[in-house]
């Protein structure tokens, strides 16, 4: 890890302050496939055409999952100056916002700019009373389902976990299925939590406390865990689980794309992947499911973008941030890449909504 980031450090500490004070507002982010790098690229020769006195440097990192993380903590916390605006997952951004390594946003995105954005998006940019950052798009873990098998056997979208089970198990059986449920065993927790919350449980109470072991959290973990098994009729096959899908986390989606699982908790982006697989025009999504009938949920996903509170350019930053979250860039990667809008504005769009229902 350590020679990751000192490599990162080569390629951003400039070797003089007067390099540091004359360099391009430089953009640091790690991209999961060369569509979504192409997209934000795209934003950012967008912005240089709409700013012409801002020369950006956009520095791209192939995702690594927690790796790019680390190496961000690393150097936030010699308080570089050398990175500008980053792209960061929205767990982060308590933990980058505690110790001060996030530009406050408060006074540089005022209400009437807040308000244009989907509330829960803008509330997973807040730490605190303060926002420190803004989303790039609405993104949240969804059932895909074989809308076609289902309609086949006479089923409907289960509602509950215990239908799922039941479900899944009969498809992999009936249409010789690898598995009838896929979910990730890497990251475990973003397949189960929304679970939790559709079963009424959660991890922390209002007054901060933990109530992971709560008696409906474990009723759901118990109801989770019998999906998993050795035998042909589990709904979760035991060595998909801890073989293929815990060694890549997009290897379930490419089984789901595939045609060989009935059922995958996934993020909502991969929609678009569907596009040319075998089960293209077959699939639905619907809420993650927990105990109740027609309480399903979701967990927010989505990536954002902060400022570093030790640049040396916090103005150009802001203008970038502003853009790039804006209305304009927003739009160009719904249509290069397929992302639901954070904004209300686009959501509300007629001509939005007609070419992308």
């Amino acid at each position: 890890m350590w020679t990751g980031i000192w490599l990162l450090w080569s390629v951003l500490v400039p070797n003089t302050a007067v390099a540091e004070e004359s360099r391009p507002l430089r953009f640091v982010f790690a991209a999961e496939n060369e569509k979504e790098r192409a997209a934000l690229l795209d934003s950012v020769a967008r912005f240089e055409a709409a700013h012409p006195d801002i020369d950006v440097e956009p520095v791209p990192f192939r995702w690594s999952g927690y790796g790019f993380h680390d190496t961000l903590v690393r150097l936030l916390a010699l308080e570089d100056p050398s990175i500008d605006v980053y792209r960061i997952d929205v767990p982060w951004i308590p933990e980058l916002a505690a110790p001060g390594w996030l530009l406050p946003l408060d006074s540089h995105i005022d209400a009437a700019e807040q308000a244009h954005f989907v509330p829960v998006t803008l509330e997973g940019g807040r730490f605190g009373a303060s926002l420190y950052a803004l989303p790039l798009s609405l993104k949240g873990n969804l059932l895909f389902y074989r809308a076609d098998l289902l309609e086949a056997h006479g089923l409907q979208p289960p509602e509950t976990l215990d239908a799922l089970n039941q479900q899944a198990s009969l498809l992999r059986q009936a249409e010789g299925l690898k598995a009838g449920l896929a979910l990730h065993p890497a990251y475990f927790y973003n397949d189960v939590l929304p679970m939790l919350w559709a079963s009424g449980g959660d991890v922390l109470a209002e007054d901060g406390s933990v109530v992971l072991d709560s008696a409906v959290n474990a009723t759901t973990l118990d109801t989770l865990a019998q999906m998993v098994g050795d035998t042909p009729d589990a709904a979760v096959p035991r060595a998909h689980f801890h073989g293929a899908w815990a060694e890549s986390y997009s290897a379930l989606f490419d089984d789901f794309r595939a045609g060989d699982v009935a059922f995958a908790i996934t993020w909502s982006p991969r929609w678009h992947g569907l596009t040319g697989s075998p089960v293209e025009g077959r699939v639905g999504v619907a809420p993650v499911p927990g105990l109740t009938p027609g309480a399903g949920s979701s967990n927010l996903g989505s990536y954002y973008l902060a400022i570093n509170a030790f640049s040396t350019q916090p103005e150009a930053a802001v203008e970038f941030l502003r853009f790039m979250t804006g209305a304009e860039a927003q739009a160009a990667r719904i249509e290069m890449m397929g992302e639901v809008p954070a904004r209300t504005d686009l959501l509300k769009d007629p001509d939005t909504l007609a070419a992308h229902p």
